[in-house]
Parts: C-alpha cells; sequence; structure tokens
C-alpha cells in the first residue's frame, strides 16, 4: 500500500511538472519573468534615470495581461523593418514612441516627433497617489494609474491605462482600438540622451481653431487700431481641413506642425515686417534687400495697402495676438489637400503690439536716403 501510495504521488508530481513546461507563456509573460527583482526601492530605480524609453509594448483584450494579446511596439523591430533608424525618419513609414521620465510629483512623457505633431513634444501629469507599486496620476481632470509588475536595475516593466498608441495626446488616452489595457517595457536611459531646451508644451501644440467663415470678433478693429504699430512674433502654418480629416471643416493654425523661422526683432541685414491698422484695414511695412544685379542688393521700405483685408485676418488671441495670413487664404479653401493627402500649408503670422522703438526705427527708414521707398 506504502508502495502504491508513493507511486501515485510521484505520478502526480510528474504530471504536474508536465503540465507547468505545456504552459505557453504570453511575450508579456515572458518579460515579467526575465527581469529579476531586485531589492533596491522601486522609488529610487525611478530617480537612478532622468528618461526611461519605451522599448517594447503589448496590449491587452482584459486587464492583469489577459485576454487577447498584441503587439503595438517594438523598437528593435522598428528599427531593423526599414534599414533606417525610425527615430531619425520622422516623415518615413514609421511608428513614435515615448520617453517616460519621473519627477517628486509628476509623470512627464516625452514624445520626439509624429506625424500628426512633427515637433519634440512633451505632456506632464500630477501624481495624486502611490501605494503598493501603483502610481494614480491626472491630466485634464482624466485620472490614471501606473502599476509596476517587475523592475531591475536597468528595465521598467509597467501597465497603464494611459497610452495612445498614435502618441497623440492631445486625442485620447489608454485606448488602443478594443485593446485598453497596455504593457509597456522601459529601458532607463542617461540624462544627456535627451536635453530638454526646446521642447513644445501641450499648449504650444493645441491647434488655434479659427474656423470657416471666418468671423472676428465685433471689437477687432477697436483693438487692432488702437495700438500705433504691430509686429509678427510667432510664425505657423495654416491648413484647412474640409474633409474633416483632424479638425472637423475649419480653418486651423496647425501648431503642431512646428512653428516656423520669424525675424522677432529687426535686423538690417535680413527683411522685417510692421502692420498698421487704419479705418478698417490695414497696411503692411516692409523692409527688405533687393537684388539689383550680380552680388548686389539695395535696401527698399514698401508700405501696401491690403484691399481685401478679410481674406488675410484670422481672429485675436486671449492675448490680444492678431492673426494674419501672409496670403489670401482662399486658396486653402480651393485646394486644402496636395495629392499625396497632406495638408497644404499657409504662412500665418502672431502678431503683438510693438513699441516706440519699432516707430522710430520705421521713422529712420523713412528718413534714409539710401533706402528706396515703394
Amino acid at each position: 500500500m506504502k508502495k502504491l501510495l508513493l507511486m501515485l504521488l510521484a505520478v502526480a508530481a510528474f504530471a504536474g511538472c508536465s503540465k507547468e513546461e505545456n504552459v505557453i507563456l504570453s511575450e508579456g509573460d515572458k518579460i515579467t519573468r526575465s527581469i529579476e527583482q531586485i531589492n533596491t526601492p522601486l522609488l529610487s530605480v525611478l530617480q537612478s534615470y532622468r528618461f526611461w524609453e519605451e522599448s517594447r509594448t503589448f496590449a491587452y483584450t482584459e486587464p492583469d495581461g489577459k485576454g487577447e494579446e498584441i503587439e503595438v511596439f517594438d523598437a528593435a523591430k522598428v528599427a531593423s523593418s526599414e534599414g533606417v533608424d525610425y527615430k531619425q525618419d520622422p516623415w518615413g513609414n514609421w511608428q513614435p514612441y515615448e520617453v517616460l521620465s519621473y519627477r517628486d510629483d509628476q509623470f512627464v512623457k516625452y514624445i520626439p516627433m509624429t506625424k500628426r505633431v512633427r515637433t519634440y513634444h512633451y505632456y506632464d501629469f500630477d501624481i495624486v497617489d502611490f501605494e503598493d507599486g501603483i502610481f494614480t496620476f491626472t491630466r485634464n481632470s482624466e485620472e490614471y494609474y501606473l502599476k509596476v509588475l517587475a523592475y531591475d536595475n536597468n528595465n521598467l516593466w509597467i501597465e497603464t491605462n494611459c497610452y495612445d498608441k498614435d502618441k497623440n495626446y492631445q486625442k485620447e488616452f489608454g485606448r488602443a482600438d478594443s485593446y485598453p489595457y497596455v504593457r509597456i517595457l522601459y529601458t532607463g536611459l542617461p540624462e544627456k540622451s535627451y536635453p530638454l531646451e526646446g521642447w513644445a508644451s501641450e499648449e504650444e501644440i493645441t491647434p488655434f481653431k479659427v474656423g470657416y467663415p471666418v468671423v472676428l470678433p465685433e471689437n477687432f478693429f477697436d483693438i487692432a487700431e488702437d495700438a500705433p504699430i504691430w509686429k509678427a512674433t510667432k510664425s505657423y502654418s495654416l491648413v484647412y481641413d474640409r474633409d474633416n480629416v483632424m479638425f472637423g471643416k475649419n480653418l486651423v493654425v496647425h501648431k503642431a506642425l512646428g512653428e516656423k523661422p520669424c525675424v522677432e526683432n529687426f535686423d538690417p541685414k535680413r527683411g522685417y515686417s510692421w502692420y498698421k491698422f487704419v479705418d478698417g484695414t490695414f497696411y503692411k511695412i516692409s523692409y527688405e534687400l533687393k537684388a539689383i544685379g550680380f552680388g548686389v542688393v539695395q535696401p527698399c521700405l514698401t508700405i501696401s495697402k491690403c484691399d481685401n483685408p478679410f481674406n488675410f485676418l484670422l481672429g485675436i488671441t486671449e492675448n490680444n495676438q492678431i492673426i494674419i495670413s501672409e496670403r489670401d487664404y482662399k486658396v486653402l479653401i480651393n485646394e486644402p489637400y496636395y495629392q499625396s493627402g497632406d495638408f497644404r500649408e499657409l504662412t500665418c503670422y502672431y502678431l503683438s503690439e510693438g513699441t516706440e522703438e519699432d516707430i522710430e526705427q520705421i521713422k529712420q527708414l523713412l528718413e534714409d536716403p539710401d533706402i528706396k521707398k515703394e
């Protein structure tokens, strides 16, 4: 009887081992098992790297890594599939990625570039609670979680509901189609990998919806004509979304395409423009160097009246900055897209009220006999 009992126990143990060996692990489970836990406190590890770069991402139909699993992102596969470093090829067929930064009371997600937001930008989130390896954080009154599943000195394996597969966080979060439960493997990066200068905030990339037809505020010309002079301080792309691709059939200042070069202060070696509003229209005062021969330029000051101002004026911001199109925006209404489907763009300027120095500069240019007047 004892021998029989021992044989039965041995068979049961063998069957259990065989069953364990036959379990098919998901890719996420493999990552969980591959990370050897360390005794270093989680917060100390998070703070040991300023940046944690997205390496692999999976999404699931059920919480806790259960249900159907899909691979959303793999840095190594994306980098090798096109034969180029995907991080350096934002205009091609590529996938964006994110970099997570932990601070005492915030998470910051840095997004080098996406197809819709073609400038380096970031989104910050306020951490409101941390308990048992789970962070609760908020942004724009929405609440999210980040649960640390495993970590070592160089890797961070987490589950979160704050994830946008296109990395356009001004849209929806944590929604990978019908796979809302997301797990991300981050790899630690040295601080010098991501200089923080020049990254645009959410406010700086949020589009300004002009609308169409354009309706100016009733007091627009009161504000515009009250200032003695206006000058351009910022420049962006103006687009028209006729087919409701992104902006709902509106004229839009598409800041996400990045800020355009704009000369903010007068330089006699470069072109410059001011704007003057009078009697329901505006005049553009332009200084430029015109070529009059091989290697010879003539400084010129041109004052031109706009005969159809409502085809150029787009609106005014909360900070009383006037938005004006460089060209007649009706060309966008007729042809809003290129054959590729990309938006056709016009340059528009944000005008700020000029100073006494600007007025004195214009007087000097007018009085200078070496400058041609038109």
